[in-house]
Parts: structure tokens; C-alpha cells; sequence
């Protein structure tokens, strides 16, 4: 039998540890300032990540989970049991809307012992009310992630309701039948679906001579990274993280001693110095006796709870959109894309701030709106922070911009911590909508995963699923590296 590795002594530990956390943290803040794009940046920050946590993983014997490590522990454990005491009816209550919402009309029939016409009829009515006002206002948390190719689709501004268009129906009737579940797994393989034909037409005109980046160079990956300080701001990124961490694994340890499981112990998974999960371990032996009713309230209680806080911090949003932010923050008009081979490809830079329009100041898109329509192929005089540049435009009238109403503090200490509160609420709504969302596709170590494994009797079909979604998931990080 091999011997257990003798570890440093605790000293030895602590001074390997402090050093790797101080050296890998100076060398996170170079990649986040070096003005690399948000791709590069973002894979130059995750082998950094992975590096440091491989250093503290070897030197302090933690537990590896696939190159994050995991700090468990006790603390906690009486408060999410004090917290499942309180009306026990309420968080399964709370479960099954999660899961009527997940899995939509199929719920009833797929957990018919525990979702009531009651509590169909709630869960559609929810999925309504997302689609009806979340999707329309998906941009005003998109501004805060620095995504530039996915930047350029969030609206200019809230439009507080959806446009009906065909596309709009389409997905709500998806979504009511099958739930969110079926919406991601769709979206994943119809995106891998153009990206691949889109580069199959590509090489098809390389092979002729003739090579057509525009092929691919428009097309929009289907997933991002996001990671706090890269692709999302760095002190709000990690409030929202925590928020999202803290709702999504208590919830599980809640529905868990709603159903008398043990729980052994609650922790986190973090990768470098970057929490990037939490966890809360029931007895599984316990979990395993209980019937599949409890088992999937356990494990459909994450998205419930991720669902529930999207809902919350989307409403409070609003209200402090409406009452509080007016009187602190100061308004832009920024330039998010440029369109390849328009007029203004190549002249103005994406990120540019609009100080003026054919001569007329511009604080807000509602001034911008407010201006005549430039004449098909005549000069457009605009003003930016970084130029002055006199375009024409094309025979539409335009120059080939998107834009993006921008918001920051006015100045002083409570504009600034109004301002970071709406940046934090802006994140958590959208992101834990998509970690809800996420976490339903059936992948090893998501909850999607094992609610699948529990309705599914044939596991190699759950595999090969498995397989298809995770080449979707692959074929959809390919747009990240074409030439845009």
C-alpha cells in the first residue's frame, strides 16, 4: 500500500500558500489591465487560476476537484437546519415550483406524484412572466459584462415588454411544454447547428479560391466566460458570485433536512483565489432511501432558488432603476460594435463614448433618438473621447454602429455605492437566471445530471445525450477565435 505524502509543516504551508495568493493575485490584476481582448484575457486568467490552485492543492493536501479545491467545514449546518424548520410545507412547495418551471408542461407527467394541476398551472404562469420581462431586458445587465461580440446584441435600452414577433411564440411555446430544460438544450444545438454550417460554407470557399471570412467572421459564440475582474467587474462579480453560491447550495441543504437527511458538511470549491462553487454534502446513503419524489425536490431545489433570487433582484432592479438611480449617476452613449465594412469600420473604435451628433451634444440615447435620420450617402459629423470624424453614410442612412446607453456615478461616496447596488442586482438577476438555466442540462456534476439519471432508466441513451450537448457546448466556443 502507498504511503500517504508527508505534507510540509503547517508553517512551511502557510508561508507556500500566502506567497502563491499574493504572487497569483499580482499577476490576475496584470491580465485584467493588460487591454488584452475579453477571450484572451479570460483563458490567460484561468491557467493562472488552475496554476495557483494546483500550487495550494499539492502543498496543504486539499481535496482536488479538477484542479479546484475544496474548504469544507461544519460552520453553517445549524442555520440551514433552523431555516428547514420554518414550514417545511412551504420549501417543497418551493421545490416543486422549481421543477414545474424547469421542465414546464412535461412535469406533470414525468414527477405526476408531486406536481399538482395547482402547481402547473404557477410554474407556466412563471415561465410567462420571465419570457415576458426578462428576455426584453436581458441589456441592462449585459452592459456591465465585457463580452464585445455578444455586447453588441443587448438592447439600447429596457423595453419593459417583449416584441411579438414569430421568434417570441416559437420559444414561448418551446419553453411552456418542455420548460427551461428543453430551451437550453434547443438553443446549445441550434447555435452548434449554424456555427457548423457557417464554417462549412467558410471552407467551402476556401477550397474554391476564394476564401469568405464573412462567413464566420458575424457569427456569435454560444457561450462566455465569466470571470470577475475579466469578463465581469471585480467587486461586483464576486457579490453576485456569492449570491448565486450561497442561494443555489443552501436551498439544497434545506430541501435535504426538510427530508431528515444528514448533512455532513458545507463549503466551498475555489479555483485559484476565485470561489467558483459551494457545496453542501448530505448522506448519500440517506439520499438514497429516500423516495424519488424527495431526491428530485433536493436536487431541483438549486434552480428553484436561483429561479426565485433572478425573480427578486429583477423587481428590485426595477424599483431602484425607477426611484433611486436617476438622482446618482451620470449618463453615455458608447459605441458597443462597429459593423464590418460599413462606414465606420476602421474609423471609429468600439467603446467610444458619443459627445456629439451633427453638432448637437448627446448625453442620452433619448437625445440621440430625438434627431432627424441622417439622408442615405450624406455626412455624418460625430464626436467621440477619443476623435472627431465626418463619415457618409450608407444608402440606408446609417454608419454601421451599435450602440449602448451606459450608466455610471455621478461622483461621491453614495453615488458610488447606489451605483455598485445596481450593478450587483443588474448581474444577479441575469446570471442567476443562466446558472439556473445551466444547471438543467444533463452533464456530469450539474443537477441536471442526476434528475435526468433518476427519470431515465436507460443510462447509455443519458450518455449519449451527455455527449451531444457537450460537443454543442464545444462547437459553440469556436466564434470566440475568428477574426471579427
Amino acid at each position: 500500500m502507498a504511503k500517504k505524502k508527508a505534507l510540509p509543516s503547517r508553517s512551511t504551508r502557510g508561508m507556500i500558500t500566502a506567497a502563491t495568493l499574493i504572487i497569483g493575485i499580482a499577476a490576475f490584476y496584470i491580465v485584467v489591465v493588460s487591454g488584452l481582448p475579453a477571450a484572451t484575457a479570460a483563458i490567460a486568467a484561468i491557467v493562472l487560476l488552475f496554476v495557483v490552485s494546483g500550487i495550494i492543492i499539492q502543498a496543504n493536501g486539499l481535496r482536488n476537484m479538477f484542479g479546484a479545491y475544496l474548504l469544507g467545514g461544519k460552520s453553517g449546518i445549524n442555520l440551514i437546519d433552523k431555516i428547514s424548520r420554518w414550514n417545511p410545507r412551504f420549501w417543497i412547495a418551493f421545490a416543486d415550483w422549481g421543477i414545474a418551471v424547469s421542465f414546464g408542461f412535461i412535469s406533470y407527467f414525468v414527477f405526476r406524484k408531486q406536481i399538482s394541476k395547482g402547481m402547473l398551472a404557477l410554474g407556466l404562469a412563471s415561465i410567462i412572466g420571465i419570457m415576458y420581462f426578462f428576455i426584453p431586458n436581458y441589456g441592462l445587465a449585459l452592459q456591465f459584462i465585457n463580452l464585445p461580440q455578444i455586447f453588441s446584441l443587448a438592447p439600447q435600452q429596457p423595453v419593459l415588454q417583449p416584441q411579438f414577433t414569430a421568434i417570441f411564440f416559437i420559444l414561448l411555446a418551446l419553453i411552456l411544454f418542455g420548460g427551461f430544460v428543453m430551451l437550453i438544450i434547443g438553443l446549445l444545438m441550434y447555435a452548434a447547428g449554424t456555427i457548423l454550417y457557417g464554417l462549412a460554407l467558410f471552407l467551402a470557399s476556401v477550397a474554391s479560391s476564394s476564401p469568405n471570412y464573412s462567413t464566420i467572421s458575424s457569427q456569435i459564440p454560444g457561450v462566455a466566460p465569466l470571470l470577475p475582474g475579466i469578463t465581469l467587474p471585480l467587486a461586483a462579480g464576486l457579490v453576485t458570485l456569492a449570491i448565486i453560491l450561497i442561494v443555489h447550495e443552501f436551498s439544497h441543504g434545506i430541501l435535504a433536512r426538510v427530508a431528515k437527511v444528514k448533512i455532513k458538511e458545507i463549503g466551498l470549491l475555489v479555483l485559484g483565489f476565485i470561489p467558483i462553487g459551494a457545496f453542501v454534502d448530505p448522506d448519500d446513503k440517506q439520499v438514497k432511501r429516500l423516495s424519488p419524489e424527495h431526491q428530485s425536490r433536493i436536487l431541483l431545489a438549486g434552480v428553484s432558488a436561483n429561479m426565485l433570487t433572478a425573480i427578486i433582484t429583477f423587481i428590485l432592479l426595477l424599483a431602484v432603476i425607477t426611484y433611486i438611480l436617476p438622482g446618482f449617476i451620470s449618463e453615455k452613449v458608447i459605441i458597443s460594435a462597429v459593423a464590418a465594412n460599413a462606414p465606420a469600420f476602421g474609423i471609429i473604435q468600439p467603446g467610444s463614448q458619443i459627445l456629439q451628433w451633427n453638432d448637437h451634444a448627446i448625453k442620452n440615447l433619448s437625445q440621440l433618438e430625438a434627431l432627424p435620420k441622417p439622408q442615405p450617402f450624406s455626412s455624418v459629423n460625430v464626436v467621440t473621447d477619443k476623435g472627431q470624424y465626418s463619415i457618409i453614410s450608407n444608402s440606408s442612412g446609417k454608419i454601421g454602429i451599435n450602440l449602448l446607453q451606459s450608466v455610471g456615478p455621478s461622483g461621491g461616496i453614495a453615488s458610488s455605492a447606489v451605483y455598485f447596488v445596481y450593478v450587483v442586482l443588474a448581474l444577479s438577476f441575469l446570471l442567476n437566471f443562466f446558472v439556473a438555466v445551466f444547471n438543467l442540462l444533463p452533464l456530469p456534476g450539474l443537477d441536471g445530471w442526476q434528475i435526468f439519471k433518476l427519470k431515465l432508466k436507460n443510462t447509455k441513451s443519458l450518455r449519449i445525450l451527455a455527449i451531444v450537448i457537450l460537443a454543442a457546448i464545444l462547437v459553440n466556443i469556436i466564434p470566440w477565435f475568428y477574426p471579427h
